[in-house]
């Protein structure tokens, strides 16, 4: 059962494609990360490009991406000890809301 304190899951690990995804990218060289950095940034603005017109929720982050912007901030995560890029790409998609995310991460996945 998961629960609340469940600190061992990051927010990619609630999906087996996602976290698979994110270990692959951990393994490729820097200038392919890069590339699907550029991609994830892409596809995330687009995706807020066309919410926008959309009524929004109560913004409610929850306490693992709260912990997730800590770890950003102190930069103990692999992407965010790579590049700019891959962290900002990162912390993009971590913000967007799950059926988003999911799409962008299992269409990269399928890609790989």
């Amino acid at each position: 059962m998961e629960g609340i304190f469940d600190m061992k899951k990051r927010w990619y690990d609630k999906h087996d494609k996602i976290a698979e995804t994110i270990e692959i990218m951990s393994k490729m060289d820097f200038e392919l990360q890069n590339q699907i950095a550029g991609h994830i940034l892409s596809a995330a603005k687009a995706l807020r490009d066309f919410h926008k017109e959309e009524p929004q929720p109560e913004l409610s982050l929850g306490l693992n991406r709260v912990l997730g912007l800590y770890n950003y901030e102190k930069k103990r995560r692999w992407y965010d000890k790579k590049s700019y890029k891959l962290q900002a790409a990162m912390k993009a998609i971590s913000t967007l809301n799950e059926d988003d995310y999911k799409a962008i991460m299992e269409s990269i996945h399928a890609c790989l």
